[in-house]
């Protein structure tokens, strides 16, 4: 997901920002939403998120859940016709380090977006099914436009 935000500078010492939310499919780079977010004195207010395509929360199974079971996914996945692009969170049997997740991955027709962290918190025989994921990019975080040069100008 990208931001693109602008700011404004208003009255009595307050700000705003916003902008559109961007997510990547296949390779464009499509408008899914919009975000805003009121500043007073440099202190964030409320962030406000309007959604204009129906936005799935991420959840991932732990390794070994009795839950885990792709059979239906796979069924819906099957029945795409040929070079339609997909996005699906994956969950896995096992945990893997970055390194080896992305050799796996290897010569896969697919692009990893983002990867989950397994942070230790959760005691495994409570919680089979993380709602609320911690992870990081599996690229470095920049826009596909920051590499554009907009203006040039020789003093």
């Amino acid at each position: 997901m990208e931001m693109h935000l602008s700011g404004q500078g208003k009255a009595f010492f307050t700000a705003a920002l916003s902008g559109p939310l961007k997510k990547k499919i296949g390779d464009r780079h499509e408008t899914v939403g919009q975000y805003s977010l009121g500043l007073l004195l440099s202190r964030p207010g409320l962030e406000r998120i309007s959604w204009t395509t129906d936005i799935q929360v991420p959840y991932f199974h732990r390794p070994g859940s009795a839950r885990l079971d792709s059979s239906q996914a796979w069924a819906q996945l099957e029945k795409l016709p040929e070079g339609t692009v997909a996005e699906a969170y994956v969950s896995l049997n096992r945990l893997f380090g970055t390194g080896e997740l992305l050799k796996q991955l290897e010569n896969k027709p697919m692009s990893p977006v983002w990867f989950a962290v397994d942070t230790g918190l959760q005691d495994e025989k409570d919680v089979e099914i993380v709602y609320h994921p911690v992870g990081f990019p599996a690229y470095p975080i920049w826009h596909h436009q920051d590499m554009q040069v907009r203006r040039f100008a020789e003093s």
